[in-house]
């Protein structure tokens, strides 16, 4: 599973597709080329946030290869089982 995430100056967004990602690179591209604008920053179905986009803004797009999660579940997680047992002492 690939993760997604674009940082603005200094607030970072965890996007949630890959076709999401490719649609906020493209509107940040044609924004910094018109001298600034509006993008809207999709991280999930619910959250949108507005940012004004300017070529004296640093932008970063990154992607990731994370586990599947429900791998996770099945014997511990990706770093192996735990031991907890002091947490009875």
């Amino acid at each position: 599973m690939r993760r997604h995430t674009i940082t603005i100056d200094h607030d970072t967004f965890v996007l949630k597709d890959d076709a999401r990602a490719r649609e906020i690179e493209r509107a940040a591209l044609t924004a910094m080329r018109q001298g600034g604008g509006m993008i809207n920053v999709f991280h999930d179905d619910t959250s949108n946030v507005s940012v004004l986009v300017s070529p004296g803004v640093p932008i970063f797009f990154a992607s990731d290869d994370v586990p599947d999660e429900s791998q996770n579940f099945a014997g511990g997680s990706e770093w192996g089982a735990f031991d907890i047992s002091f947490l009875d002492a």
